[in-house]
């Protein structure tokens, strides 16, 4: 009966790992698909003030 008990205890735990795991490899894979282009604040400041 214990064991019955502790088997699925701990194979509930190893599922509930598993899942937290796929979000954090899916941020990951989109964080190195990304492109590698830099942030250029002093263009977006100039298109902005040209729009407005």
């Amino acid at each position: 009966m214990m064991d019955s008990e502790i088997t699925g205890i701990s194979s509930s735990i190893s599922d509930t790992f598993v899942w937290g795991l796929i979000p954090a490899v899916l941020a990951i894979v989109a964080a190195c698909l990304m492109s590698n282009e830099k942030h250029d604040s002093k263009a977006e400041m100039e298109a902005y003030a040209a729009a407005h």
